[in-house]
């Protein structure tokens, strides 16, 4: 099954995000993530996200997962402040690997998530 996303995080790690992902949790466990005009808009934001973040954290929980945060407006009534994509790091034998967990939106980081990485202002 193809990608529907493929994208170098900051560190240049690849980083993919599934069909199946999109379809089985994505969509059905954030309807504000179907909400946009086009799939191929909000994929491209998720892609964005992932390559061009304002912020990274460690996951609270999981280890082996980072929460990459860029500013995010979506339609009424899911207007938040950023989309979230939860990107989960496997050990390939050329290194690691990225892999989307979740996307969507939120108002805030995460209470318990530390900031490891935040772009430079331009």
């Amino acid at each position: 099954m193809a990608a529907l996303v493929e994208a170098k995080d900051p560190w240049r790690q690849a980083v993919t995000l599934s069909e199946e992902t999109w379809e089985k949790h994505i969509v059905c466990e954030h309807p504000e993530m179907g909400a946009m005009a086009s799939r191929d808009e909000i994929l491209s934001c998720i892609s964005q996200t992932i390559s061009n973040p304002l912020y990274i954290c460690q996951d609270a929980i999981h280890s082996n997962r980072r929460n990459f945060y860029l500013p995010f407006i979506l339609p009424k009534p899911y207007q938040r402040s950023y989309l979230k994509v939860v990107v989960e790091y496997r050990k390939r034998w050329f290194g690691l690997k990225g892999y989307v967990r979740t996307a969507y939106s939120t108002t805030a980081l995460k209470p318990g998530e530390k900031i490891i990485w935040q772009r430079k202002h331009q």
